[in-house]
């Protein structure tokens, strides 16, 4: 049986493989990037890839011309009745995850210390050797919770080196199927990257709403930074703030909406500027504030996204609204204070 056989077989079982690829068949394998599933390209059968080099999904076909040297690594997995798993397929990240219950594991880069406060879970690294005349070693880091907590998670993953790494996750919930999905994630040398997530038994909300966690500021008009509402400024500035491995600059305006009401930006307010001094351009959108959808209780305003991977975003900040009769009546305690 030949090596692609092999791999359409993991892939109709829904296994994902890191293979060993190189651009030039005479050359021995120097390169590692992961197939999760079969495909077609131009009509022809080849396998959708993650390469650590390349920032999108793309296809074995495309990248390498279809020439796979060796599967590295098949996964297996013990049959628990649930389970979380989350590898990188390169050794740029160290991961750090935090379940519903507020309990973590992995490498925390805010405390840098390593957790192992959930049950059942183990953080570490794997060492794979290609199945070759190479014997190449390398890095997978690994979490894996078994039976894990249904809600809302979050995951930070650290840089260690400067480049794109892939990150898989993986989770099974009682009888349901596997669902497997991809992040591809750019790193910088001890930078972090936010993203959550939710597990659930229900197949249609199981990792479908992976989020990359971006900073935002909203900046109101008056002092002090309150919203008057309903007769106050009615134009809101929000800044979505440039890191090491974010470029607000490139956002599509389109894609970006706001508020309880979902609302977009004007199209004319934008401005790109280096807002916070970092020497990075920011950008600063503004949004019309009696469509925001907000009233006097209402404490923090989200933002929603997506990059130029199609991977969803979301910056939240807190926000204190006043009516024009507790406005004024603010201004008069300050005076006296």
């Amino acid at each position: 049986k030949s090596t692609t056989d092999t791999l359409r077989e993991e892939m109709c079982q829904l296994n994902s493989a890191i293979l060993g690829v190189n651009n030039d068949s005479d050359a021995e394998t120097d390169h590692y990037i992961a197939a999760s599933g079969n495909t077609k390209k131009d009509g022809v059968q080849t396998f959708r890839i993650h390469d650590p080099e390349r920032t999108t999904t793309t296809t074995l076909s495309e990248s390498y011309g279809s020439y796979l040297q060796s599967i590295v690594y098949e996964p297996v997995f013990p049959n628990e009745k649930s389970y979380l798993n989350i590898r990188t397929f390169s050794d740029p990240a160290k991961l750090f995850i935090v379940d519903p219950l507020g309990r973590r594991s992995g490498y925390d880069p805010v405390t840098d210390q390593s957790y192992n406060e959930i049950p059942d879970a183990w953080y570490g690294i794997e060492q794979i050797t290609a199945d070759d005349e190479t014997h190449t070693k390398q890095s997978i880091r690994t979490i894996y919770i078994n039976s894990p907590v249904e809600g809302l998670y979050q995951l930070i993953i650290t840089g260690s080196e400067t480049e794109t790494s892939g990150i898989e996750i993986r989770s099974k919930m009682g009888s349901n199927d596997e669902v497997i999905e991809h992040i591809s994630e750019n790193t910088v040398n001890e930078e972090t990257n936010s993203y959550e997530f939710t597990v659930s038994p229900d197949p249609e909300k199981n990792l479908q709403d992976i989020t990359r966690k971006i900073d935002i500021s909203i900046d109101p008009l008056l002092p002090n930074d309150i919203i008057l509402y309903p007769v106050g400024p009615n134009w809101l500035p929000v800044t979505i703030y440039s890191t090491p491995t974010f470029d607000a600059t490139k956002l599509n305006i389109d894609g970006i909406t706001f508020g309880p009401n979902g609302i977009e930006p004007d199209r004319k307010r934008r401005f790109n500027k280096d807002y916070n001094k970092d020497k990075r351009k920011d950008v600063q959108i503004y949004f019309k504030t009696d469509k925001v959808g907000i009233d006097s209780d209402t404490s923090e305003l989200c933002l929603q996204a997506k990059d130029e991977n199609d991977q969803d975003l979301e910056g939240c900040d807190e926000v204190q609204v006043m009516t024009l009769k507790e406005y004024i009546q603010y201004l008069r305690d300050r005076r006296k204070n």
